[in-house]
């Protein structure tokens, strides 16, 4: 997977190229601007002109990739990154993120995927929501969470059935 994401093309070059272009592993401390708060950012690529970030997926295809983004929050991190980054380098221009989204299976589909303006934008509403409520939490003390207690069940539909299919092909059993 390693030399299969070296090799992919991205802007017409090796992804190993801008790699080599670049520092790894970077941490960024910015405070954001609206709440004070001393926030930490960590690029997996942090190259002069932009910023990749490398995700291991299950999915070959974009648009199973891009639903699992939304539901693990890479819109977030992907503002969050790039804000931090402009406050760090001190402009209102944001560097171009770039996701590198490379498949954990054979055959390895590697693919550079941009972040739009939508999914920034949806990003940065989740951004404003959690210092909301960090905010809300600061000043009132209290820190609310999801502790329970209960017992787990297992719907209908998630039943175990065995179907003895394996049994059909040995007839001395």
């Amino acid at each position: 997977m390693a030399d299969k994401v070296r090799e992919t093309h991205y802007k017409g070059r090796p992804l190993g190229r801008f790699i080599e272009e670049s520092m790894t592993e970077v941490s960024i401390y910015f405070t954001e601007p609206t709440t004070g708060l001393r926030l930490r950012v960590r690029h997996d690529i942090y190259h002069p002109d932009l910023a990749f970030d490398l995700k291991s997926t299950r999915h070959p295809s974009v648009n199973l990739f891009s639903r699992d983004a939304v539901k693990f929050d890479y819109d977030l991190q992907a503002f969050m990154y790039s804000l931090g980054r402009s406050l760090y380098e001190g402009t209102s221009d944001t560097k171009p993120f770039v996701f590198i989204a490379a498949e954990s299976n054979e055959p390895f589909s590697v693919h550079t995927l941009s972040t739009s303006n939508s999914f920034l934008t949806n990003g940065a509403k989740k951004f404003q929501e959690c210092l909301t409520v960090y905010k809300a939490c600061a000043a009132t003390g209290h820190w609310p969470d999801l502790s329970s207690n209960g017992e787990i069940e297992i719907e209908h539909w998630q039943q175990f059935t065995p179907t003895r299919a394996w049994v059909a092909g040995h007839s001395a059993i």
